[in-house]
């Protein structure tokens, strides 16, 4: 039998092959795709026309692109496990602000400017990044940011109810609530459905419930 040498031929991929800025621009967009939905769904919701509502998706898309630029161009490169590309800046992020403003005006939307104001706030100088959050990063300012906010409200609403203690609140609730926590005493939350005869609350205020019902019983036998 006689063999035929048969020419290789190289396979190429059909598909092109991503520049580490592409990669890079589409892996913050699918994050940005959450702000663009969060904006178009409040349009939505809103009672906007259907070009309105795709322009606050817009909107929302460029200032969700500049959001995640500025965070990874703020935050502490050793905590990164890969390299920026060159066309992550704050110049970029800022000519994403500067598309969204533009759309925004071109179709006529956040007319107030605060839906832009809320996304600016997050693009600022470094020196002026840097003096404002002590040297931390984007992401740790950020962290606290919002934490202390949450602190406080939650510290409100613990003295708010401290100095409702001695009130006796509705009658017909609270009953409920006594009924439930002794149940509870007895019973596991995934038996609870089952030994009691009337609960409209979700399962998870029943886990708070247990841990009362828990305290209340510990007490109980101390007396």
């Amino acid at each position: 039998m006689r063999c035929v040498p048969v020419k290789r031929k190289r396979l190429r991929s059909s598909a092109p092959v991503r520049s580490e800025a592409d990669a890079y621009l589409a892996m913050i967009g699918g994050k940005a795709a959450l702000f663009a939905v969060a904006c178009e769904l409040g349009a939505l919701v809103a009672g906007a026309t259907p070009e309105r509502t795709r322009a606050y998706a817009r909107l929302g898309r460029t200032s969700g692109m500049a959001f995640q630029m500025e965070n990874h161009v703020q935050s502490d490169p050793q905590s990164r496990t890969w390299a920026l590309p060159g066309i992550a800046s704050l110049a970029t992020a800022r000519a994403y602000l500067a598309d969204g403003d533009a759309a925004a005006s071109a179709a006529g939307i956040d007319a107030s400017g605060r839906v832009r104001a809320f996304f600016a706030r997050a693009i600022r100088p470094p020196h002026e990044y840097v003096l404002s959050t002590g040297g931390c990063s984007g992401a740790a300012h950020r962290r606290a940011f919002v934490a202390w906010p949450l602190i406080a409200i939650l510290f409100a609403g613990l003295v708010v109810r401290i100095l409702l203690l001695p009130s006796l609140g509705f009658h017909n609730d609270v009953s409920a609530f006594e009924a439930w926590t002794l149940t509870l005493k007895d019973n596991p939350p995934w038996q609870f459905y089952a030994k009691t005869s009337f609960a409209d609350y979700p399962p998870g205020y029943f886990i708070v419930l247990w841990g009362i019902a828990g305290i209340y019983s510990t007490l109980a036998h101390c007396t």
